[in-house]
């Protein structure tokens, strides 16, 4: 999926209004082994599920907007989207799995949602998400050095 079908298919992009009639998951990866593997997964759910749900993939280099939008943060990373709210699924990528959070309603226990998000503009990635990207990495410097300090000290 890409941003325009996003647009036309899930969410106004001006409004963030669901356009959606029934739940969609995305699965947010990039080309590697792991991504290769969920979207097995994925396809394997999609054909059980019979069409009460679609599935779709986002190329996460290509699509940073899109990713952007829903904040990811690690690859690969699965989101369900339903009645107007995002709700991410951090179980193992196997398709029983899926099916269950999906049949079930296991994304009501989920631990991080959000509400449907419009995709994000171009001045939005460069005025808070580059910047969100780099306080992280800062951070994650910061911590690392103070950690190795620590552990040379001993």
């Amino acid at each position: 999926m890409n941003g325009a079908l996003y647009d036309e298919l899930v969410t106004h992009r001006v409004f963030g209004i669901p356009r959606n009639d029934r739940p969609w998951v995305l699965l947010f990866a990039k080309d590697g082994i792991d991504s290769t593997r969920s979207m097995t997964q994925f396809r394997h759910a999609a054909h059980h599920m019979n069409g009460e749900v679609r599935f779709a993939w986002v190329d996460t280099w290509k699509e940073e907007l899109l990713a952007s939008s829903f904040a990811v943060k690690e690859l690969p990373a699965t989101y369900l989207i339903k009645d107007g709210m995002v709700y991410h699924y951090r179980d193992f990528q196997y398709s029983e799995n899926i099916q269950k959070y999906i049949r079930e309603e296991g994304y009501l226990k989920s631990t991080y949602s959000f509400k449907q998000p419009g995709r994000f503009f171009i001045p939005q990635l460069y005025l808070y998400t580059y910047p969100v990207k780099e306080l992280r990495r800062l951070y994650r410097i910061h911590l690392e050095n103070h950690v190795n300090s620590f552990i040379r000290a001993r």
